[in-house]
């Protein structure tokens, strides 16, 4: 006895709703009309016997659904008339599409009083979750408000990476407060399947002889240039909700209040 796949199964990714096909055959064919039981490896690790009622071509069907653990299966072996085959047979359930949402985290701040000069001052911290999978954030644009986002110097951008390591970039804020960011894949912000993680977004302050001015601006997460990864089946997605955090007083005198 022995499978017969129909495709290449190791090179396959099976979907919700795909019904894969392995046709059973003996020595004179498809062993059609026969009563076979089937011994699998789970993506969880456990055996799995399965008793399966061939049809007129002899076919085992295997059916995707919702519940169908994601993973590789790995058909060991086929028992027919008492007697054990071994197959060492393999396919592959592919992960749920990951989906990926942004919104303002719940202690970013309020409105606060910043004074010229001002270093690492936190602006906004934007909360990502991801479901299916995980992702990896290789590139977004954040925005200021014109022209009183002239105030900021320096935006810095404080997240964890894919081995939960804490990493802090700065940038120069280009003239007209769009900033987009580009992240290499392993020193990207990085947000676990089925959690969260969250980006803060902290800015220095320019000073009076550098041109500084009174005003009020946010640091506000843009849909443009957005690009994120999936980490299993490396889908990208490039369109995500937009973000509008809160606006921070830019002020001159030198003692900063919080609201």
């Amino acid at each position: 006895v022995v499978v017969l796949p129909l495709g290449n199964a190791d090179l396959l990714n099976l979907k919700i709703g795909d019904k894969y096909k392995i046709v059973v055959t003996g020595t004179t064919g498809p062993l059609a009309n026969a009563r076979i039981k089937a011994k699998w490896i789970a993506p969880t690790g456990g055996n799995i016997e399965v008793d399966y009622d061939l049809d007129l071509k002899g076919e085992i069907e295997f059916i995707v659904t919702d519940s169908t653990p994601r993973g590789e299966y790995r058909l060991l072996s086929l028992i027919y008339n008492e007697k054990s085959f071994d197959v060492n047979y393999k396919l592959r359930v592919a992960e749920l599409p990951g989906q990926l949402t942004v919104s303002l985290a719940s202690d970013s701040p309020r409105t606060r009083n910043y004074p010229f000069g001002s270093e690492n001052k936190l602006f906004s911290k934007f909360r990502f979750k991801a479901v299916n999978q995980g992702f990896f954030i290789e590139r977004f644009t954040l925005a200021t408000d014109f022209p009183d986002g002239e105030n900021i110097k320096t935006i810095r951008i404080k997240y964890k990476n894919r081995d939960n390591t804490e990493k802090e970039v700065a940038f120069s804020v280009p003239s007209g407060g769009q900033l987009k960011v580009v992240f290499s894949r392993e020193n990207s912000p990085y947000v676990p399947k089925d959690s969260s993680a969250d980006i803060a977004i902290s800015a220095d302050l320019r000073t009076k002889s550098e041109g500084a001015f009174k005003g009020s601006t946010g640091i506000h997460f843009k849909d443009s240039n957005f690009r994120g990864v999936t980490e299993s089946t490396l889908d990208v997605i490039t369109k995500i909700n937009e973000v509008k955090a809160n606006k921070m007083n830019i002020i001159e005198n030198i003692r900063s209040v919080d609201q």
